[in-house]
């Protein structure tokens, strides 16, 4: 009984131990950031966005559930909206960059890094529907992106806790937890743009012993994994209610008209 109230005191602790986002400078004004919800996303939406076409592009779960209804899918043109001059986010995910103070191996770091550019990905697609777009690198010759809005995402891992790898091991519910917190930007196109939006998340992660039978927990990089695939999830349903999915008229001057798909 002792043990049990122990080890859930230690979980208690290790569920809070996040705590607010710790100022890096990395972004200019931390005083900005807002918290979103009660875990812990903060942003700060510097450019107000137009989303007056969004609800005419639906995500595959919002058709399933028109289509189970019996509901007819909105359409534009019964409002006096042309889909055909609006113009589709295509999403560039920057390579992400270590600028923690804390270091890891170069191999995790390597491949903590990896996982936040390529989950940024996946999972922005999940959230939004089509036609947006989400490209590595914007290359002006592709076709398929011809006349979309370009928003580029730069992210960078900011500070990072590597708690300890025996508790995570031999405890368990939560204890000795990694931490990772991860800040980034919206830009309006490529390069140097305007800011559309500031993020930033503090995530903490211990993995998932199973009752010893996964050592690997006793490896940080291996937990702050997991910590940024989580972050990320939370932070892309974010951007979904930041960032619509296309505008009724040009915003980048390096995208003029909607091409094919």
């Amino acid at each position: 009984m002792i043990r049990s109230f122990a080890l859930l005191a230690l979980a208690l602790l290790a569920a809070g131990c996040a705590g607010n986002i710790r100022p890096t400078g990395y972004l200019d004004d931390y005083g900005k950031l807002g918290e979103t919800d009660t875990r812990k996303v903060f942003t700060h939406l510097v450019e107000e966005q137009d989303d007056s076409l969004d609800g005419y592009y639906l995500t595959r779960e919002q058709l399933r559930k028109l289509e189970k209804k019996g509901e007819p899918v909105p359409q534009a043109e019964a409002d006096g909206v042309d889909l055909d001059s609006a113009q589709p986010v295509l999403f560039v995910v920057d390579k992400p960059v270590w600028r923690a103070s804390t270091r890891l191996k170069q191999e995790d770091e390597e491949k903590v890094l990896f996982t936040i550019r390529e989950r940024f990905y996946r999972y922005l697609l999940r959230q939004y529907p089509h036609p947006v777009r989400v490209r590595y690198a914007w290359v002006p010759e592709d076709s398929a992106t011809e006349g979309y809005r370009v928003v580029t995402l730069e992210s960078a891992v900011t500070d990072v806790k590597k708690g300890n790898g025996w508790l995570r091991y031999l405890v368990g519910y939560g204890a000795g937890t990694t931490i990772l917190q991860m800040e980034g930007r919206l830009l309006d196109g490529t390069g140097d743009t305007t800011v559309i939006s500031e993020f930033a998340i503090r995530e903490d992660h211990a993995g998932y012993p199973n009752g010893f039978f996964n050592p690997t927990v006793l490896s940080a990089g291996y937990c702050l994994r997991y910590g940024a695939e989580q972050a990320i999830e939370r932070l892309t349903e974010e951007f979904r209610d930041t960032i619509p999915a296309a505008t009724p008229a040009p915003h980048d001057p390096v995208v003029a008209s909607r091409g094919g798909e």
